[in-house]
């Protein structure tokens, strides 16, 4: 009776477990939004509840765009793996290259810097991005890459809050020119995604309504914002379509 019992409760918990249909992939804004599940809970919040979130492995804190398409550490190794590990999976919500772009900010006066000179660092980074996404899209045919952006951001607070690493405060440039660079490179993200088929760019600006904390990441409400905006975007439809296919 007790083996019945259990088996009973396995079924139904089996029954009743969602399905993993989005890969969070990234840096620090990845493992943010997939170590706060914030990613379950916008779906959850959106009545999507049967559907949810995997970032074992893929949500790397601190990893930048150049990194991911050189493979370093296995990264691409770990993003076939949970692909292979969870066939249901069929988008890959990427937050990417906020890491490249504070690392040249940290080593050149952006607000100094010639456009020329900054367009030849967001066309490196995005040719990096470009890699990656052809490199998930190659995994299987039904896959949807998301490009997901970033928010404005607080240089200043950033160099205080982490002023160990970061002693120069961005060469003093201002919030605004700061977010401008920033948004240049935004651009560039989505041009790229409308040069490759089964890639979707999903705009942030003013999407976090509080204050980022340390002036670069979201708090875990920020990151359900951000994810309930790329449901909005495309995950709604898409989802509701392959419900719909299969009955």
């Amino acid at each position: 009776m007790r083996r019945l019992i259990l088996l009973a409760l396995v079924a139904a918990s089996l029954a009743n477990a969602a399905t993993r249909r989005i890969l969070i992939l990234g840096d620090s804004w990845a493992a943010g939004t997939w170590l706060s599940k914030a990613g379950d809970k916008a779906l959850a919040a959106a009545g999507l509840g049967e559907w949810e979130t995997e970032g074992e492995g893929t949500a790397l804190g601190g990893s930048r765009a150049d990194q991911w398409a050189a493979n370093q550490k296995g990264k691409l190794d770990a993003m076939r793996a949970a692909l292979k590990r969870y066939p249901s999976i069929d988008i890959v919500h990427v937050y990417i290259g906020g890491n490249d772009f504070l690392r040249f900010a940290l080593e050149h006066d952006l607000a100094k810097l010639g456009k020329p000179e900054r367009e030849a660092e967001w066309d490196a980074i995005c040719a990096n991005i470009g890699k990656l996404v052809k490199d998930i899209l190659a995994e299987r045919p039904n896959l949807r890459v998301v490009l997901v952006d970033y928010d404005y951001l607080d240089p200043a607070r950033i160099s205080t809050v982490y002023k160990a690493g970061m002693p120069s405060a961005f060469f003093n440039i201002s919030t605004r020119q700061f977010n401008e660079c920033l948004r240049e490179l935004g651009r560039r993200k989505r041009e790229l995604a409308e040069t490759i088929p089964r890639c979707y760019y999903v705009e942030n600006w003013g999407t976090v309504a509080q204050p980022m904390p340390d002036g670069v990441h979201p708090t875990p409400d920020g990151f359900q914002a951000i994810f309930a905006n790329a449901i909005h975007k495309y995950y709604r439809n898409w989802l509701a379509a392959s419900a719909a296919a299969a009955h």
